[in-house]
């Protein structure tokens, strides 16, 4: 569940801010960014931050930092909900991103989505916004 918190007409273009609510065991698949480099803030909860083949275990008010072109992912290992801030830098490619995927909110206060997530409607739209899936480390 991503809630908008700056967008590029906010930011003029420099970044975008999202605050997002991620279920135990959820996450991002890996991927890189080709457009973008991305910013990770613990706001609560536990999270691992695989960047390359280093994983970074992070809680509350631990930052991690991605830049383009380097394969990541990240997982909130807890139990219980977790939040996270993610800034994208320039912005814009995110925010059309989870449009289009149908994941904004305007309020993070609801339900967590119970369905599994539409993994290739997910990736056709990654790839329109300089997302590059990759496949699962082994």
């Amino acid at each position: 569940m991503v809630l908008f918190r700056a967008l590029v007409a906010d930011t003029d273009g420099a970044f975008s801010l999202f605050e997002c609510r991620i279920a135990p065991q959820q996450g991002a698949l890996p991927h890189l960014e080709h457009n973008v480099d991305e910013a990770f803030f613990v706001l609560e909860g536990m999270f691992v931050v695989q960047v390359e083949e280093h994983q970074h275990h992070l809680g509350r008010g631990d930052f991690a930092f991605v830049p383009k072109l380097i394969p990541h992912s990240f997982l909130n290992s807890g139990t219980e909900e977790g939040r996270l801030l993610i800034m994208t830098l320039p912005g814009r490619f995110h925010e059309r991103f989870f449009t289009e995927i149908g994941e904004s909110v305007n309020d993070l206060k609801g339900p967590l989505p119970t369905a599994p997530p539409d993994v290739a409607k997910i990736i056709a739209a990654a790839q329109r916004y300089g997302i590059e899936v990759l496949p699962p480390s082994s």
